[in-house]
């Protein structure tokens, strides 16, 4: 992982003075800035093009804390101790990581998943990011869709001090609570993108609605694990999802 700081990028100072956050923070927000994503000879026109954006819409400076390039490549926003403007409600109590690019229509790669989860372990070795931060997508917390479905995807790779998920090595993601017919979110995201993995065909819709095809999902995998097959995921389905 490489960080490129403001004064490689070539930043333009903040337009009015931007304010600290005392002590280490517990949460991690996630976002992505709808922005082109490459090639990887214009990161550092693109990252000028994001806190123009950001200027031209009254913010005193670029937005995030943190921007990450499909290369893994990471450039310094507002960095860590600076209170952001990413996440209304939580820009003092939280930094923001945010994949540069729109992942609504493109893939998280996975030198971004190893770079978001390095971030957050040096935020925690420098002492601005608590032991176990909750790892949120923005529209956990607001009525967007940001990061994007296939972001949201990957964020339980994230979760767990940054133990993979999937691979049946790492720790499960931690239960969320009964999941049904009706429900969206990220917790949802994360238990369609692994029921894909298992096999199981269901489309990809931003912000990923619990419908009919991911409850005969459920069922269909509750059947192959002797399960009650009522189509509701309990901690015994995330449980057995995740084994």
């Amino acid at each position: 992982m490489q960080v490129i700081s403001r004064e490689e990028w070539g930043a333009a100072p903040p337009k009015n003075h931007l304010g600290r956050i005392s002590g280490p923070v517990s949460e991690i927000f996630v976002h992505h800035t709808v922005t082109a994503s490459g090639p990887p000879d214009r990161e550092v026109e693109l990252m000028r093009t994001v806190q123009q954006i950001a200027f031209d819409r009254d913010f005193s400076d670029i937005s995030y804390s943190y921007l990450i390039f499909p290369t893994g490549n990471v450039y310094e926003g507002r960095g860590f101790g600076v209170v952001g403007a990413h996440t209304v409600g939580h820009n003092s109590t939280s930094y923001a990581m945010s994949l540069v690019g729109n992942y609504e229509s493109e893939p998280m790669t996975d030198a971004q998943v190893d770079a978001v989860r390095q971030m957050i372990e040096e935020g925690q070795r420098l002492g601005f990011v608590t032991s176990e931060p909750t790892i949120q997508g923005h529209s956990d917390v607001s009525s967007t869709a940001c990061p994007g479905t296939h972001a949201f995807e990957r964020l339980a790779e994230l979760r767990v001090n940054g133990v993979r998920s999937f691979d049946g090595n790492g720790s499960q993601p931690e239960f969320p609570g009964i999941l049904s017919l009706g429900d969206s979110g990220g917790h949802v995201c994360t238990l369609q993108a692994r029921l894909r993995e298992l096999g199981h065909a269901i489309d990809q819709v931003p912000g990923c609605p619990f419908g009919p095809q991911t409850e005969a999902a459920v069922i269909a995998f509750q059947q192959s694990q002797g399960l009650d097959d009522d189509g509701v995921v309990g901690s015994l389905t995330w449980k057995s999802l995740f084994a």
